[in-house]
C-alpha cells in the first residue's frame, strides 16, 4: 500500500478549479514613474486597461512616434516580426508578430491605425485588429497637451490567448502594458 500525502487531493482540486472555473470580475491598479493605470478582467477572457502616461515633450512628438510606422516594431515589447503594409498620410496598416511561449500558437495581427483630432483638441491614435490569431485588439492613444508637455491616455481591450487564473493575468497583463508605455516613452525621448 502506498502512502498518500495529506492535501494531495485538495491541491489537485484547487489547481483544476483555478484553470477551469470562470474567473470572477477583477480590477488591478498599477503604477510606474510617470505611469498610472488599471487593468480589469473577468470570465470573458478579455482584458481592458486604461493608463495615463505623462511626458515632458510636446504632443506632436508623441504623435510623431505613434505614426512612425517604420519604427513601431522597435519600441513595442516582444516584437518578433514587424512589417508596414500601407501608409496614407498619418494613417497606416501594419503586421506584428508577438513573442510567445513555445507551447502557444504564433500570435500575430494586422492592425489598422487611424489618426483623428477631436473637438476636445486631443489627437486620437487608434489601432484596430483586422485579422490574425489575436482575436481582439482595440487600442487608443489619446494625446493631449499638459502643463509641462503631453499626457497620453492609453485604452486597450484585448483577448487573452490562453486561459489563466486572474492572479496571473494581473501580473502578466500589467507588465505588458507597462512595457508598451515604457517603450513609447523611451522612443519619444530618443527622438530628436
Amino acid at each position: 500500500m502506498t502512502a498518500r500525502r495529506p492535501g494531495g487531493r485538495l491541491l489537485a482540486a484547487l489547481l483544476l478549479t483555478a484553470f477551469t472555473v470562470p474567473a470572477l470580475a477583477w480590477t488591478h491598479t498599477f503604477q510606474d514613474p510617470g505611469i498610472t493605470g488599471t487593468l480589469s478582467g473577468g470570465d470573458d477572457d478579455v482584458l481592458a486597461t486604461e493608463c495615463r502616461l505623462t511626458l515632458d515633450r510636446p504632443p506632436e512628438a508623441v504623435v510623431a512616434v505613434l505614426t512612425d510606422y517604420d519604427r513601431i516594431g522597435e519600441w513595442m515589447p516582444d516584437t518578433v516580426e514587424y512589417k508596414v503594409l500601407k501608409r496614407e498620410g498619418l494613417n497606416g496598416r501594419f503586421y506584428r508578430h508577438s513573442k510567445t511561449p513555445f507551447f502557444m500558437k504564433k500570435l500575430w495581427a494586422i492592425v489598422d491605425a487611424t489618426v483623428t483630432t477631436g473637438e476636445d483638441k486631443k489627437t486620437h491614435v487608434t489601432w484596430h485588429r483586422t485579422e490574425g490569431t489575436i482575436t481582439l485588439f482595440d487600442a487608443t492613444f489619446d494625446v493631449e497637451p499638459a502643463p509641462q508637455g503631453a499626457t497620453v491616455t492609453y485604452k486597450v481591450r484585448t483577448a487573452v490567448p490562453l486561459s489563466m487564473p486572474g492572479f496571473l493575468l494581473k501580473r502578466v497583463g500589467s507588465e505588458a502594458i507597462l512595457d508598451t508605455l515604457r517603450g513609447l516613452r523611451a522612443a519619444v525621448y530618443a527622438r530628436k
